[in-house]
């Protein structure tokens, strides 16, 4: 009797073991016992006595620890780390976020069949409360460490971008979050979110939630066999991997983003479980070295993808994606079924190799948001020395994290509570709102700049409200719009008037822009091509401006002309934006007005994503200007002007940036661009009296008080 009760006794700890798993760790593979018992009827799980008077099912099959799977996990998110550090020899670096959903599915899913298959159900809330208490604590970390960073740090405009990023990392929405912003103009000058790396758990977030409802509702109807469950998971990943592919020819960030897009990844790891619990793992023996092979090509594969996929290929979203994921899904099976003591299996069972993969976790999470926080500019060192610095700054909050927050609450225990599903629902509602109420409370203040606000076509009239006072009309993009609000100050206290006729994502040229990365059009490329130049008639003939300032570095980007796309610095290129600056001149210029073409001024800072994705080492320096776009822009500008001698050419650079490219953050001490690009309140309240005099003089007029 007293090894009967050890031996219940060892089965309950291996089904608590099992079900301590989840799919960060990478601790659950499965041995040959029972193994095909989940294709068979649930009802052919006949309890034995002993096991029914104990109280508990029997148990289908054992579970042993493959190391090699947290291997798995720190190759992928060292991929993701060297990427993100912008590391140039690794530009797939990405695709580690691909990995980790592949194993997730596998995981995941391999523990639902199991718990189907050992009780014939699989208890939800157990499911979700285990989920909760494995992701939440370090997520819920790092969002109140944003909110205190954006209390401290951010200015009134980001602000409003990391609370609404810090909202849907709470929700596990945050991918369909910057879907939504991803082709917005706002976002598209716009600091790198230190969230935006939460879209990943969004998505596997999503699937923890509807996976198991589905996995459920497949395995009861088919009274416990997995072929319908592999069906539902094929199709599945068919028609996610086209949708991909069709998505990216309009929007690659819907396609990047989206759940429907991505979960071919992991319904993929889906259908590599149902075959593994159907044939079992590995075992000594001649098919070893067969299945040594497929780890070990799948493994090779990855490498290479990681080493050679570059993140602006087209070919990821056309299959490429599907085709990384099968070849996780090779290593995975391949080290399931064979002999650990191949290589591939020993590498990524090396010990350094396995704690970096059991702590992946907290890896992933916080990296990014330290990357973004500890840039060249606080510590005054760049290249190799800021990266050993971040590096060593992530391991010591990663071991801190997880051996004094993670493991424990994981563990099922927490500063002497123990954590049951029910005061787990409870405590989830209370910490999401103490983290809600900080990222409020760091976000104080937050506001939509007010170069956002006004549709393109709107024309806008403020300063001076004497119709005798001289009027200043300021056309073009976002840039001088962001300048109205200060202007508009200035004007009433100068006695000037002013006329905002810039709107945001318009060129001065009129014509119709392509994202330079997926080359689809903008939401407002129509728009602007409506009301550029037509809406610069109704300006002229209703306000009759004494000055118009023209300023736009919109012509940077790609553009449409008769169903053909034409590149920045071709000679089609320059031409387009010569004649559509004809056009728009003819209309500013036909009552005699005084025009003003400035010539455009680099960013202070290149953001675009995650700086950019050129392979410079240094993506979030300051702009020298080494890629020559906006030198390219200033040289169309000079010849415009030599064509039309009336035009005056001005520098604003002058002001903002008067020792040249890299721009300085700040004159006097004020931030000037909040973004590189858009102007601060207090940096536009700082610019508009000293532009606003300049354009005066320029001109000859003299303000009368």
């Amino acid at each position: 009797m007293r090894r009967s009760t050890g031996i219940q006794a060892g089965y309950r700890r291996a089904v608590q073991f099992w079900f301590e798993c989840d799919a960060f760790s990478a601790r659950c593979c499965q041995s040959g016992m029972a193994r095909p018992s989940i294709f068979a009827p649930v009802t052919s799980l006949t309890p034995s006595p002993s096991a029914t008077s104990a109280g508990i099912a029997p148990l289908a099959e054992r579970f042993t620890y493959r190391p090699a799977l947290d291997g798995i996990r720190a190759l992928s998110v060292t991929a993701v780390l060297i990427y993100h550090l912008g590391i140039a020899w690794l530009p797939g670096g990405y695709l580690g976020v691909d990995a980790f959903f592949v194993l997730s599915g596998y995981l995941i899913t391999s523990l639902l069949l199991v718990e189907y298959a050992n009780t014939g159900r699989i208890v939800l809330k157990n499911f979700w409360t285990r989920r909760l208490r494995r992701l939440m604590p370090p997520m819920l970390v790092v969002v109140v460490g944003v909110g205190i960073y954006a209390a401290v740090a951010a200015t009134d405009e980001m602000r409003l971008s990391v609370r609404m990023d810090a909202l849907s990392t709470l929700l596990y929405v945050a991918n369909w979050r910057f879907i939504a912003s991803g082709q917005s103009y706002f976002d598209e000058f716009s600091a790198p979110s230190p969230l935006r790396h939460t879209w990943s758990l969004a998505i596997e977030e999503q699937f923890y939630l509807v996976w198991p409802l589905l996995a459920l509702g497949a395995l009861t109807i088919a009274h416990g066999r997995a072929r319908l469950l592999a069906i539902i998971a094929f199709t599945g990943a068919l028609g996610s991997a086209v949708a991909m592919a069709l998505l990216a020819e309009s929007n690659a960030s819907r396609a990047y983003y989206g759940t429907d897009a991505r979960i071919h990844e992991l319904l993929l790891g889906v259908l590599l479980a149902v075959a593994v619990r159907r044939t079992g793992c590995g075992a000594p023996g001649a098919r070893s070295k067969i299945w040594n092979a497929v780890a070990a090509g799948g493994l090779v594969a990855m490498l290479v993808a990681f080493l050679g996929l570059a993140d602006d290929t087209s070919h990821y979203y056309r299959g490429g994606s599907l085709v990384f994921a099968i070849a996780v899904a090779a290593l995975i099976l391949g080290l399931e079924k064979g002999n650990n003591r191949a290589l591939a299996g020993r590498m990524l069972s090396l010990p350094i190799v396995v704690w970096v993969g059991v702590v992946s976790y907290g890896l992933y999470l916080f990296h990014w948001p330290i990357i973004i926080w500890l840039d060249e500019n606080k510590l005054g060192v760049g290249g190799f020395a800021l990266d050993v610095i971040r590096i060593a700054l992530l391991l010591a909050v990663t071991t801190v994290s997880y051996y004094l927050l993670e493991r424990p609450i994981r563990q099922g225990r927490y500063l002497g509570v123990t954590l049951t599903p029910g005061r787990v629902l409870i405590a989830v509602p209370v910490l999401l709102a103490l983290a809600t109420g900080t990222i409020f409370a760091g976000t104080r203040g937050a506001e939509q700049p007010t170069w956002v606000e006004g549709d393109v076509g709107e024309i806008r009239v403020l300063g001076s409200t004497n119709s005798r006072a001289p009027a200043v009309a300021f056309v073009g993009d976002s840039i001088p719009k962001s300048l109205l609000s200060a202007l508009d100050e200035t004007g009433k206290r100068e006695n000037v008037r002013i006329v905002g006729a810039a709107w945001s994502g318009c060129a001065l040229s009129g014509t119709f822009q392509l994202d330079e990365d997926s080359q689809a059009p903008f939401d407002f490329s129509d728009d602007c091509v409506k009301n550029v130049p037509e809406r610069y008639t109704d300006l002229i003939n209703e306000y009759d401006p004494d000055i118009v300032f023209m300023y736009s570095v919109r012509e940077r980007f790609p553009m449409r002309s008769n169903d053909v796309v034409v590149h920045p610095g071709t000679l089609a290129h320059r031409q387009l934006v010569l004649d559509g600056l004809e056009r728009s001149y003819d209309v500013l210029a036909a009552s005699g007005a005084k025009v003003v073409m400035s010539k455009v001024v680099h960013p202070a800072r290149r953001f675009k994503g995650t700086c950019g994705h050129s392979e410079e080492a240094e993506r979030c320096a300051a702009d020298d200007g080494s890629d020559g776009v906006y030198d390219s822009m200033n040289s169309i500008i000079e010849q415009f002007a030599t064509e039309h001698r009336e035009v005056i050419v001005y520098e604003l650079a002058s002001l903002v940036c008067p020792d040249g490219p890299p721009c300085p953050s700040k004159m006097d001490g004020i931030i000037l661009r909040w973004d590189g690009s858009h102007y601060t309140e207090p940096g536009s309240r700082w610019l508009a009296p000293l532009l606003l005099d300049d354009l005066l003089e320029i001109v000859g007029i003299r303000r009368s008080h």
